[in-house]
């Protein structure tokens, strides 16, 4: 496990081993674990004895510094004996798919093409939950709206292709 100074630049570009966690040296506390397609941020420490282990984001739709902030404020709560887990994740503004995928698109390195594509699958597949909070992606609603996209483009492509 080593400790660092987060940074955007070391998550980019540091090697992943499947969970590899990496401690923040500015705060204690604060984290990254390190996974070959996804990094995210928790903190790690304790209150009131207990064990408190909270994932805050996913880079890098969370930047290091906005996770930085988060966790100070779960650690604070945390040392003052105050903590609920449910009181910080009702404080958090969440931006929308339309808002974030332009930085996914360069953070990830693609092609200015793919913010093209998926600018248009969003607008003609999901115009109503294009502009609603990364969160709510989450909620049955929209996995219900994703299982039914399946099944008429699936139904759609055997109709073109003559297969049915």
């Amino acid at each position: 496990m080593a400790i660092v100074t987060l940074s955007d630049y070391l998550l980019q570009r540091a090697k992943a081993d499947n969970g590899r966690l990496i401690r923040d040296r500015l705060l204690v506390g604060f984290c990254a674990r390190l996974y070959k397609r996804r990094r995210s941020f928790m903190v790690s420490t304790s209150c009131c004895g207990k064990q408190v282990r909270v994932t805050i984001g996913f880079y890098p739709l969370m930047k290091t510094e906005e996770a930085r902030v988060i966790a100070t404020e779960i650690i604070k709560r945390c040392r003052a004996g105050t903590y609920l887990k449910n009181d910080i994740q009702s404080t958090k503004t969440y931006k929308s798919i339309r808002e974030i995928l332009p930085q996914y698109i360069m953070d990830k390195g693609l092609k200015q093409s793919s913010l093209g594509r998926y600018d248009s699958v969003m607008r003609t597949h999901f115009s109503e939950w294009y502009d609603r909070p990364v969160n709510e992606l989450s909620l049955p609603e929209f996995a219900e709206h994703c299982h039914l996209f399946v099944r008429t483009q699936t139904v759609r492509f055997y109709a073109s292709t003559n297969v049915l």
